[in-house]
């Protein structure tokens, strides 16, 4: 099974866990060391975001991700 990137909505998968994690968008943004508009940014989908980020994002979340090592 092949899975795209096009099949998730980013900007709504990085709220609903930030949502979940029961995280302000001011509280992320510190966390962050970004500001509130960037987190707005990243949820309206105006703004990309790297990977690493999104993982340093999902670990102040509570999120565990997977260790794939070639």
């Amino acid at each position: 099974m092949k899975i795209s990137f096009e099949d998730y909505n980013i900007p709504d998968v990085f709220k609903f866990i930030r949502e979940s994690a029961n995280i302000t968008q001011p509280e992320l943004a510190k966390k962050m060391h970004k500001s509130v508009q960037w987190v707005k940014a990243v949820e309206r989908g105006t703004i990309n975001i790297k990977l690493e980020t999104y993982l340093e994002f999902c670990r102040i979340c509570g999120i565990k991700v997977l260790n794939v090592k070639k």
